[in-house]
């Protein structure tokens, strides 16, 4: 049945996310969204394919916008990935299932619940165990600008960082990436990730991994089943890989897929267009878009959103 299961996967950046959400995108019967919520090319891409005329509006109604989403899903699952600091609060991260889940009293968190459990809802955390490697694979990253999750990806960043300054090579390769965070080394955005990372010290970035899950595992809808997953069953090998990838498929309903990884773990090969795996493929045709008066209500009459709002849709 299509969008039988409504799925989230709550994970950390430099976690393996992207190779799961290649992987899980293999399976015919399994739709996963990159991260939906924030402001990157893919999350852009999905909004323009619902109508919905800019991130201010999906934020303003999240509930509403994930049921518009789970509404144009033509698989049976269908889900993205939704990363810290992505909706704020923390207490919203629930409503991304497509119910208002922060009720004034417990009857209406209790029926939240029971929608949430009859739309089919359910959580995948996704951990890196090794935190350690985290924190310098997140370092690395702020420091250098290089967001790449494939070697051919993060090799190609490299050369540019190395060599000499070139905005427009950067700003292309990250049209091709879909990476808005993806700052040049030699620009301000490059300056305040550098300073970032160097305020942030090893004790706090651990101490935030583990605040994270234990709010993924206790807060985020806890009603709804939940499969706690690590990185390293993804990339360990091939073995572990393809056992991880069944226990995912069984737990989101649909038969396993023989051989969706990789040797020896390695991701899926990238997105591209009209290759059926992970864009809008899976999605139905787009709904009517916003109509005046809605777009008046997603972004509460403020005439400068307003403005904003019609200026992208009309981009």
């Amino acid at each position: 049945r299509v969008g039988a299961v409504r799925f989230v996967l709550l994970t950390r950046a430099r976690s393996a996310s992207t190779t799961l959400a290649h992987l899980l995108n293999r399976h015919p019967l399994v739709t996963c969204r990159w991260e939906m919520w924030s402001n990157s090319t893919t999350a852009l891409e999905l909004r323009t394919h619902l109508r919905v005329p800019s991130r201010a509006a999906a934020l303003a109604d999240v509930p509403s916008y994930a049921r518009r989403y789970f509404g144009a899903c033509l698989t049976p699952a269908c889900g993205f990935k939704l990363l810290p600091g992505q909706l704020r609060p923390p207490s919203r991260m629930g409503d991304s299932l497509g119910e208002e889940t922060r009720g004034q009293d417990a009857r209406e968190s209790s029926a939240a619940a029971a929608r949430l459990i009859a739309a089919g809802g359910r959580r995948i955390l996704l951990e890196r165990l090794d935190v350690a490697a985290e924190f310098a694979s997140w370092r690395r990253a702020l420091t250098s600008g290089n967001w790449g999750t494939t070697p051919r990806v993060q090799a190609a960043y490299a050369r540019l960082a190395e060599g000499p300054r070139d905005d427009e090579a950067w700003a292309r390769l990250n049209a091709r990436t879909g990476c808005r965070g993806c700052f040049p080394p030699w620009s301000a955005a490059g300056a305040a990730s550098r300073s970032r990372a160097n305020r942030t010290s090893y004790a706090r970035f651990r101490r935030e991994h583990a605040a994270f899950f234990r709010h993924a595992r206790d807060k985020v809808a806890p009603s709804t089943p939940l499969l706690h997953v690590y990185s390293e069953e993804l990339t360990a090998s091939r073995a572990s890989c393809e056992d991880a990838m069944r226990r995912l498929f069984a737990f989101l309903g649909v038969p396993p897929l023989p051989a969706v990884c990789d040797r020896a773990g390695a991701p899926a090969p990238e997105c591209r267009g009209g290759d059926g795996l992970c864009s809008v493929e899976k999605l139905r045709a787009p709904p009517p878009g916003y109509t005046i008066d809605e777009l008046l209500t997603q972004v509460g009459h403020r005439t400068q959103d307003f403005s904003a709002a019609l200026s992208e849709a009309e981009g």
